[in-house]
């Protein structure tokens, strides 16, 4: 990446979903501007890269503040879907009860 932003084709570098060392090596070859990684009101793992962040100047773009949904109102309850075909993906499928460590998810 240090070679596009030589050649002018960008200007700023930014990492996700990153630790610690990851950040510093990244850094030490080019300045990294950003990270990105899942902040919510589940998710507090960034907070402990927040020092690093600080001491090397770098910004951080919080992933699903909106804790993937759930705080829009987007995520419904099981009784709000409909339900669709054994094995389908959808909200009413069989992942409604199959788990992955469900007699039939491990046979």
């Amino acid at each position: 990446m240090k070679e596009f932003v030589d050649a002018g084709k960008v200007k700023y570098l930014g990492v996700s979903d990153a630790d610690a060392d990851t950040i510093r090596r990244a850094h030490a070859v080019h300045p990294i501007s950003a990270l990105q990684d899942e902040y919510s009101i589940f998710a507090h793992d960034g907070e402990m890269l927040f020092p690093v962040l600080e001491e090397l100047r770098i910004g951080f773009v919080a992933y699903s503040p909106l804790a993937r949904g759930f705080l829009s109102g987007a995520v419904k309850s099981r009784d709000q879907t409909t339900p669709a075909t054994t094995g389908s993906a959808s909200p009413g499928g069989s992942r409604r009860t199959t788990t992955p460590t469900s007699p039939s998810s491990i046979s």
